[in-house]
């Protein structure tokens, strides 16, 4: 064993240490949850079916809940991905290996590439791929054999087996690769051995799956803002210096870089806007940087000149956003799931879940918990075939239950006057109940998206109480009894809903393209004010509450419709301010009383 090789494996400990530590440790949100439904089944998807079968096999796996056995799969992947660019970097760069340690601390705190080996999901197994793909094709573009050629080929079978058109890119430029580097008297026998490989593995892995292959989804800017989120600005920003300066100056081996990030770039642009295998291919060009250095100054120290010249890299990353861990929701899906099902009464019932992640929690309760199994789950369904499907299913004397209290089409609606709050969901009825129910605090839910999740329900509660006439309910569940106290609270109670003071929030449009927070809660709280005769002052940020302010003086008529700060909020603050007023047929409101 070289010493390199030792190195290797002691990075390598060392990573999946750090990884692990930082993993998640309950079933995540979304994709992830769904990760781990598909892995207890034992399925596999026509998309990623090498990374089913893995994932499958580490479900099974006796320590801690499936989505951190899962999370450990990636973690293992991750750290392979940070040796195998530093191994390829040595091999770009034989002369300078020092400069291939800052390429991989880069890696380690960039987000993106920590949320990938940080949760269950296919994409840093893809990048493992890519990235040994990238060491294997340098080092025998070095010492050309049919052994590393072949090992070009396994590892292009990863490339394939978890994201098939990136692998089928892949596997033609490493063809194009091992055709001008083999030596010419066994290149066919290699090519012809690694095609009928391919060809195997890919007959075996995709018998039986499930679903179909992705389409394309061009989207150049997600992909360049996924990239160059926190430090991966700095791998993005090195790597293409280090690919430019490393083809002006000539160095070997440069077009076979370039070449994978030529087509792992066009596979995010067009496929699935996937960061992690950009990332690994820019940071091994971004070795050549400190190279270079090393080049300039012609010192006979290169490994120092390397390694001061690499510090800069990793300050910069980590001025630039770094991550050390993941935003772990711990146990925050399953308590999501437990809210919006757990007060509905035992079945046989269904439950219609209208946002997708909610679906996923709840689906992964199911089938990986075993919860509530008296509940049909359907998959998200378009609003109008959603409606129709309670319907029958009340008809049929079943429970139904969904996380939201009204929803539906032109032909089929459910209104929220027919529906009773159950936990931090609602029961669908065909009649209107009779009694309300009681206020739950506002959900916390950890993660950024668990905090998206509880203002949604928060937001759907108030809204339900809201449209049923209790104003100060309505501001008690969007947990807004610090911003009204008492003698506002007793306005409220006693406002009713009149046409002079029409309800204004559902026709204002989210100007700055926010996520779910506490901004839509305060939003809300400035139209249950202005419903009870409440002043509340004018605010400028986010534009949503400025123009609900706007709305405000207009029906007071303190502004007309042609005032400009409607224009200086845009087209949509035009368009929706016409929209509410042809829907409240005010066209020209007259003051309140």
């Amino acid at each position: 064993m070289t010493r390199a090789e030792s190195a290797d494996r002691f990075v390598f400990v060392g990573v999946l240490a750090v990884l692990v530590l930082g993993a998640a440790g309950g079933p995540g949100w979304w994709n992830v949850a769904l990760d781990g439904v598909i892995a207890v089944d034992l399925e596999r998807t026509a998309s990623a079916p090498l990374y089913g079968v893995l994932a499958g096999a580490f479900a099974r796996l006796p320590v801690g809940e499936v989505g951190f056995r899962l999370a450990l799969l990636s973690a293992l992947a991750g750290a392979g991905v940070i040796v195998g660019v530093m191994r390829a970097a040595r091999a770009l760069l034989p002369r300078d290996p020092i400069a291939s340690v800052a390429p991989a601390v880069l890696l380690l705190v960039t987000p993106a590439v920590r949320d990938a080996a940080g949760f269950a999901g296919s994409s840093i197994v893809v990048a493992l791929g890519v990235a040994w793909t990238a060491a294997f094709g340098l080092e025998h573009a070095r010492a050309p054999s049919p052994g590393r050629a072949l090992r070009v080929v396994a590892a292009v079978a990863v490339v394939v087996g978890c994201a098939p058109w990136l692998g089928v890119l892949v596997a033609a430029v490493a063809a194009a690769w091992l055709w001008r580097r083999h030596p010419e008297a066994s290149r066919v026998h290699v090519l012809v051995v690694g095609a009928v490989a391919l060809g195997i593995a890919i007959t075996v892995l995709w018998i039986g799956a499930l679903g179909r292959l992705p389409g394309a989804a061009f989207d150049a800017s997600a992909t360049v803002e996924a990239v160059s989120r926190g430090a991966g600005a700095v791998v993005l920003g090195a790597g293409l210096l280090g690919v430019a300066f490393a083809a002006v100056t000539g160095l070997p081996a440069i077009r076979w870089v370039a070449g994978l990030l030529a087509v792992v770039a066009l596979h995010a642009f067009a496929v699935d806007h996937d960061p992690v295998p950009t990332l690994a291919v820019l940071a091994i060009a971004a070795a050549v940087i400190p190279s270079a250095v090393v080049r300039f100054v012609g010192t006979e120290r290169r490994h120092v000149v390397a390694a001061v010249a690499g510090a800069p890299l990793v300050l910069g990353a980590l001025l630039a956003g770094p991550a050390f861990g993941v935003d772990d929701p711990d146990n925050a899906p399953a308590r999501l799931a437990a809210d919006v099902t757990g007060s509905l009464p035992p079945g046989p019932g269904v439950f219609v879940a209208n946002r997708p992640t909610t679906w996923a929690a709840v689906e992964y309760a199911q089938r990986v918990a075993g919860y509530r199994p008296d509940l049909e789950l359907p998959p998200p369904l378009p609003p109008g075939t959603a409606a129709a499907l309670a319907v029958n299913s009340m008809r049929g004397g079943q429970i139904v239950g969904s996380e939201v209290p009204a929803f539906g089409d032109a032909q089929v609606h459910l209104y929220p006057q027919l529906a009773f709050p159950r936990g931090r969901g609602f029961q669908l009825l065909l009649a209107p109940p009779a009694v309300g129910a009681p206020i739950p605090l506002v959900a916390r839910y950890r993660s950024q998206l668990g905090a998206q999740q509880a203002t949604l329900l928060a937001l759907e509660r108030a809204r339900y109480e809201q449209q049923m006439g209790r104003l100060a309910l309505a501001a008690r569940a969007a947990g807004l009894t610090e911003r009204f106290g008492a003698a506002d609270l007793a306005m409220l109670s006693t406002t009713a809903p009149s046409p002079a003071r029409p309800e204004l929030f559902r026709f204002v449009p989210n100007l700055d393209g926010l996520p779910p927070g506490p901004w839509l809660l305060d939003l809300l709280g400035d139209d249950l004010a202005w419903m009870a005769g409440i002043d509340t002052p004018l605010v400028d940020a986010p534009r949503a509450r400025r123009l609900h302010g706007l709305w405000r003086a207009l029906w007071r008529n303190e502004i007309q419709r042609s005032d400009p700060r409607f224009a200086e909020l845009g087209r949509v603050a035009v368009d929706a301010t016409d929209e509410m007023l042809a829907t409240l047929k005010r066209a020209s409101p007259t003051p309140s009383p």
